[in-house]
């Protein structure tokens, strides 16, 4: 017994019978057409779930440092930063959270004036007393910067 389907997207339809292979093949030339794509069914999604989990690993912060290699006191502080919001989920940090990432990644700590240097910039924003966070154009700063990636 054949297989039927039917389908209508905005002012567009088809029509076609038969076999799977043969309805799959057509169907798919119909979405391309609309400009979509069939979802493709996923069987097994908790071990996709898991897998893609254990391929994005968490970086430490001497290897998130080392790939984006800032030059510079101010981006070296945009760089931690950025690592305290991405990996320890801290959108919000002081002088000392950035001095104690610092130390982890092996690198001296930025002196002070970076932190005013930086905020004017419009890297940073003031949030509170000696409390700071990433501004989007920060953000966008330590996105733009190239990351080395390791095999």
């Amino acid at each position: 017994m054949p297989n039927r389907v039917f389908w209508k997207i905005g002012d567009r339809e088809i029509e076609v019978e038969g076999d799977k292979a043969f309805i799959q093949k057509h169907l798919k030339t119909f979405l391309d057409s609309v400009g979509l794509a069939p979802a493709q069914p996923s069987k097994d999604l908790p071990s996709k779930i898991v897998a893609a989990a254990k391929s994005s690993k968490i970086l430490s912060p001497a290897e998130y440092f080392r790939q984006k290699s800032p030059n510079g006191g101010t981006e070296i502080l945009i760089v931690l930063g950025k690592y305290l919001e991405e990996f320890r989920n801290k959108t919000e940090f002081t002088r000392k959270d950035i001095k104690a990432v610092a130390q982890e990644a092996k690198v001296s700590p930025p002196h002070a004036q970076y932190y005013s240097n930086a905020v004017k910039q419009g890297l940073l924003r003031a949030i509170g007393r000696a409390t700071y966070g990433l501004s989007i154009t920060g953000e966008d700063a330590v996105g733009a910067m190239p990351s080395k990636k390791r095999d």
